[in-house]
């Protein structure tokens, strides 16, 4: 698992399927939620790399541009 962009109102974590079939889905959305908390960050899209279908991308947006 990896940032790949954090912006004030964005951010980007890359995981792979390799890592997902290894250690569960649970605990890398744990990881996620502990470091970007529900109350701070909406879940914005969840996908594969057009590039790369191994690779997930996990966006996030902050609630507070949106207040």
């Amino acid at each position: 698992m990896k940032l790949v962009a954090k912006t004030v109102g964005k951010v980007v974590i890359e995981v792979t399927t390799n890592e997902i079939e290894n250690k569960g889905f649970e605990y890398f959305w744990d990881k996620i939620r502990r470091t970007y908390k529900v109350e701070d960050y909406d879940v914005h899209s969840i996908g594969a790399s057009k590039e790369e279908e191994k690779i997930i991308f996990i966006e996030l947006v902050s609630k507070k541009l949106h207040e």
